[in-house]
Order: structure tokens, then C-alpha cells, then sequence
């Protein structure tokens, strides 16, 4: 059995492993020194979108254009795979395994089922319903605590919101009666503009989010290097505090590490007004009482679709804590490794990352 990494993808093409191999499902792909890729399904998958881990070491994974949930699993013959669930609920982003249940989400509600290994899931229990649909941002990636709580990432409805109604992550309680309205839940963040990735930190054990920013107009100023995507952490202590979106943004960088403003750069990861004639000031956005900056930033345009955590040994090449997100911006279609301090907080350096994929 291989040592393998199956890391999130748009295409669900590739796994990563440590092992020596001769092919690559990806013609231009490139890989970590000792890392080489292998077909796990290309064939039969449509538009696969979420992938996850159930306890016997299958993998969960969504389909949202056949509207489907697969198990995987490899036997000495290759990958195999068993349809879970085919139905009409508009699946769109995130599958996760949870406390004995696997979990998917339409723009509008949460559901969840009883997994029984390998075997269908049968008709779908409603956790959360009456989540805002339309708009450009619809993807709701869950997340789960040891005290019977969801968080749900509520994304933007457009690009840049003047009065946002959304971007916030959503949290609720799921042991009492079900199924909780939206009008009911917590707001845990606000001023997240699309975090599609959300995961507890396994050594801190605070909420991370990796956030796709907002775009600016490449003839800006500002430029097409701005602004930085985001790595945020949600802790109890700023429960319902301000992220910065719509009218924060966070300066990015060159791939060299140097400073990607034409003008008043004041390093990677610096908060600026996106509109100070109109809208809050630099200092206001500076002013942490007002703007929780991110944690670290990421590169403008990696566009991360989900986040996970890395303390394990396997992966030689790595050390034994990184965080790893899997990129689908235009150019920079990626799996990224950062670099983790041994308390569990990110390495600050910008050029401390490295691409896996």
C-alpha cells in the first residue's frame, strides 16, 4: 500500500505519494522532490468537488455535477468505489465525516447521514436550512467541535458587497431538535469574504479559514499581486469580531517575497482601505479593535478551496507540522505546504512555503 496524500482537487485526478513512480496524470504537473502523482478515478467522476476521510480510511467524495457522494478505497487491484448517495439536493462544495455521519451541503441547507461503510445512505436528515442561495459565492464549508457544534462558511453574494447581508461563518448547535432555521445560528465571524476551507488546528485547536479575497480591476493601482488570500484563525476570545471584508483588504506579495504595492507598501499582509473616499480609512483598517488581520497571507489569486493539517511522519519531505491548501486560482492551480511553528502557530515567512503540486 502506498504512503499517500490524497489532497483536495477540482478534478479529483490526482493522489500524491512517496513513492517512486513513472507517471503523471497531469502532463505539466510538477512535485515535490520524492512525490510523484497517480491516477485514484478520472473516468467516471463529473465535477468532484469535496474529499474526506471516514474512519476505515475510505474516501468521501462529493460529485456536485452528477449531485453525488462515492466511497474509495484501494485493494491490490486498484481503487474502488461504491455510490453512497445519487439524488436532486444540489450538492455544491464540502463532504465531511463527523461523529458517525456523513455531511454535505447544498446553498441552502445542511444534511447529514447515518455512514453505513461502503452502503447506501438512504433518504437525508436536514440540519440547517433557510441559508441565503444566489450570488457568486454559494459553497458552504463545514466544520465541527467537540461539543456538538457546526460551522458552516457563508460566502459573499458578489465580488465586493457595499452593504453585505452574508460573509460570515455561521455557527450552530446540532444536538437538540433539528432542523435549525438560519435565522436561528450564531454569527462566530464576520467580514469573511468566501473561507472555503475551515479546520480545527489539531495542535492549538482553534478554528482555521483559508479565504478567497476580493479582485480588483488588474488597471487599479493596486494592481494584479493585490489583494492577498487569506489564512485567518477564529478563537472563542473574538467570537462575532470583524474580519475586514468589504471594506479591508490584505497586501500581497511577490513570488520573490517582495512587496507587490506600487506605492505605500507596508509589507505582505498589511491591511488597507479598499475604498477611503467612501468607505473606513487605512488606520481604521490598521486599528485592530476594529479588523482582525489575517494570520498569514497567501499569494493573490491562489484562490484556496480547502485547508488541512500535517503532523504525522510519513511524508519525509515534510516537516512534522504544516498545513497544506489546495489552490484553483487561474494561474496558480496548486497544493501548497506551510510551515507551522512547533506551538501550532504559522511560520510568518512568506518564503517559507512550498509547492507540493
Amino acid at each position: 500500500m502506498r504512503g499517500t496524500l490524497f489532497i483536495f482537487s477540482l478534478l479529483f485526478t490526482v493522489a500524491l505519494s512517496k513513492v517512486d513512480c513513472d507517471t503523471n496524470p497531469i502532463p505539466n504537473g510538477k512535485y515535490l522532490d520524492g512525490f510523484c502523482g497517480f491516477n485514484a478515478d478520472t473516468s467516471r467522476l463529473q465535477g468532484a468537488r469535496g474529499i474526506d476521510k471516514a474512519p476505515n480510511n475510505d474516501i468521501l467524495v462529493l460529485d456536485r455535477t452528477a449531485n453525488a457522494i462515492y466511497a474509495y478505497w484501494e485493494e491490490e487491484d486498484g481503487f474502488q468505489r461504491s455510490t453512497l448517495y445519487s439524488g436532486s439536493l444540489g450538492f455544491n462544495h464540502a463532504v465531511r465525516y463527523f461523529g458517525g455521519y456523513v455531511w454535505a451541503s447544498s446553498s441552502t441547507t445542511v444534511f447529514r447521514w447515518p455512514y453505513n461503510f461502503r452502503g447506501s445512505l438512504g433518504e437525508p436528515q436536514s440540519v440547517i436550512t433557510g441559508m441565503p442561495e444566489g450570488g457568486a459565492h454559494n459553497t458552504r464549508s463545514m466544520e465541527f467541535d467537540s461539543q456538538g457544534r457546526i460551522y458552516v462558511n457563508i460566502g459573499s453574494a458578489d465580488n465586493i458587497d457595499p452593504a453585505p447581508t452574508r460573509a460570515f461563518i455561521i455557527r450552530a448547535t446540532y444536538t437538540g431538535s433539528l432542523p435549525i432555521n438560519y435565522n436561528d445560528v450564531e454569527i462566530f465571524a464576520n467580514g469573511t469574504r468566501n473561507e472555503c476551507g475551515l479546520r480545527f488546528n489539531p495542535i492549538t485547536g482553534d478554528l482555521w479559514g483559508a479565504e478567497n479575497s476580493l479582485e480588483f480591476d488588474t488597471n487599479d493601482f493596486k494592481d494584479n499581486n493585490n489583494p492577498a488570500d487569506e489564512i485567518n484563525i477564529f478563537t472563542e476570545a473574538n467570537k462575532g469580531k470583524f474580519y475586514g471584508y468589504p471594506y479591508c483588504y490584505s497586501e500581497g506579495y511577490l513570488q520573490d517575497g517582495s512587496a507587490a504595492l506600487q506605492t505605500g507598501s507596508l509589507g505582505a499582509g498589511a491591511q488597507h482601505a479598499v475604498d477611503p473616499t467612501n468607505g473606513p480609512s487605512d488606520a481604521w483598517c490598521r486599528d485592530t479593535n476594529n479588523v482582525i488581520p489575517p494570520a498569514f497571507p497567501i499569494r493573490a489569486h491562489e484562490a484556496p478551496l480547502d485547508l488541512i493539517f500535517y503532523t504525522g511522519s510519513t511524508f519525509t519531505g515534510f516537516t512534522n507540522k504544516v498545513y497544506l491548501t489546495s489552490n484553483h486560482g487561474a494561474a496558480n492551480r496548486s497544493i501548497q505546504v506551510y510551515q507551522m511553528n512547533e506551538d501550532g502557530s504559522p511560520n510568518t515567512d512568506v518564503l517559507s512555503t512550498s509547492r507540493l503540486a
